[in-house]
């Protein structure tokens, strides 16, 4: 079985989670799956979006720019949709985003007000409506999903990246491992609270943002700095 990343491709949380995060689950026998690894040139962009949402397996990683994204928007959408019978996701936040009634109307509104420009360059001509199409259907689902995707953010134990890195993702690596019924040696050891050494060292990965300066650090003794 693998699990499906959801996550923004901006920085800093695609340079950790391409840099640091995926070798991590890959060196713990995890079978992972990101859109820039496994939906590649020629790919279907919302074929892939689909195949996160239907998957038994998703790790979101939320942040306030994830909010702000279609796409992002658009998988946790069908994750909600899609989740009875299923797993609930495993969430981890990149920033202090606010789970607050305010921030989820701040955050409701944007995408309303998305829908309506959208609405407004439509002529009813479908030849002619039909770049807008996706994108209207796409935010739909959002708004319609939203609110019990914002619930299960609020409902879940979340925990953020600082306090799942260390030792190369050891606790977050420990519960995916429970979630998607992995029974070997290393989730053996986990349970007795046996030590699990990691080899490998994380590599200094300094992360920038159009040049600016550093936005957060990844230390080669597996901590990290985030700088905003």
């Amino acid at each position: 079985m693998q699990i499906y990343i959801s996550y923004r491709q901006k920085q800093p949380a695609r340079a950790i989670v391409r840099n640091w995060l995926c070798p991590s689950l890959k060196q713990a026998d995890i079978d992972y799956c990101i859109d820039e690894e496994d939906c590649g040139f020629g790919h279907n962009i919302e074929q892939f979006e689909r195949e996160i949402g239907e998957a038994d397996n998703v790790l979101i990683i939320l942040s306030n720019l994830y909010f702000d994204s279609i796409n992002c928007m658009y998988e946790l959408a069908l994750v909600v949709k899609n989740r009875k019978h299923k797993r609930p996701p495993v969430l981890v936040s990149m920033d202090d985003f606010s789970r607050t009634s305010s921030q989820y109307n701040t955050i409701y509104s944007l995408w309303e007000n998305q829908l309506e420009q959208i609405r407004q360059n439509m002529s009813g001509d479908p030849n002619r409506d039909l770049p807008f199409k996706s994108d209207y259907e796409k935010i739909q689902l959002i708004l319609e999903n939203f609110g019990e995707a914002w619930k299960l953010i609020c409902d879940i134990n979340t925990r953020t990246f600082e306090e799942v890195s260390e030792n190369n993702f050891r606790k977050l690596i420990a519960h995916i491992k429970k979630e998607i019924l992995i029974d070997d040696e290393t989730m053996d050891e986990i349970q007795r609270g046996v030590p699990i050494e990691y080899t490998a060292q994380a590599p200094i990965i300094n992360i920038t943002q159009n040049g600016a300066k550093s936005m957060a650090q990844i230390n080669n003794n597996s901590s990290l700095n985030i700088i905003l």
